[in-house]
């Protein structure tokens, strides 16, 4: 794990609650995984965008509400990935989102979420645009 990605983690974790760590490796593999989705896509299945936010003016109240507002369970297993860093998390969604600003930088991360289903994927770009795609069988 990524030492800035480790302290992000303790600094969040009164709001983030529990979360499991994920081997390198393992975070190597999600991040292929990722690619071989959004870039090279695949035969038997697609993501397609459902909603997009521009969180550049938002204040973090806004963009948890934005958040809380997704066809997302706060209970619901996720995947959190910081692709870049060869790091990731599992933890709950409901976590994820009270945390967010802890563990998402502006200018800096890329960070996706993703369901442990493969139902829907969800980008925190560094450019401060979040968009979420639900995943849609061929």
């Amino acid at each position: 794990m990524n030492p800035a990605i480790q302290e992000r983690l303790e600094t969040a974790r009164h709001l983030l609650g529990s979360y499991d760590i994920l081997s390198e490796k393992t975070a190597q593999a999600e991040s292929a995984w990722l690619i071989t989705i959004l870039v090279h896509g695949r035969s038997e299945e697609r993501y397609i965008q459902q909603a997009r936010r521009d969180v550049r003016d938002d204040a973090p109240s806004g963009v948890r509400e934005w958040l809380t507002g997704l066809p997302i369970g706060p209970a619901e297993p996720i995947i959190v990935l910081w692709s870049d860093s060869r790091s990731g998390i599992r933890a709950t969604y409901g976590g994820v989102v009270a945390a967010y600003d802890e563990l998402w930088y502006p200018s800096s991360d890329d960070v996706w979420i993703r369901a442990t289903s493969g139902d829907w994927l969800l980008e925190l770009c560094h450019e401060e645009v979040f968009r979420f795609f639900k995943r849609e069988r061929v």
